[in-house]
């Protein structure tokens, strides 16, 4: 195993979960709703590989990476050479 990275790939859903301001229905339900959500900022010249997301193990091309220690996630990122 390589030396780990802090920055760690995350796929699209794990991104909703994390970065998107939910808050309760407004008909006294169990639901909630996304009400906003800050939308992904991806760098590299639009070339998208496939990664294994850190949070949840689910594949994705999104291409999102977020700074999280290594020690905290399922599936930690290693650096590239």
């Amino acid at each position: 195993m390589g030396k780990l990275s802090w920055n760690q790939p995350i796929c699209e859903r794990c991104w909703i979960d994390q970065r998107g301001t939910w808050e309760d229905c407004e008909d006294g339900s169990d639901c909630i709703r996304l009400v906003s959500l800050v939308w992904p900022v991806v760098v590299g010249g639009g070339e998208h590989r496939l990664e294994v997301c850190a949070f949840c193990m689910g594949y994705t091309i999104l291409g999102a990476f977020v700074r999280q220690d290594p020690a905290t996630v399922k599936h930690p990122h290693e650096e590239d050479d």
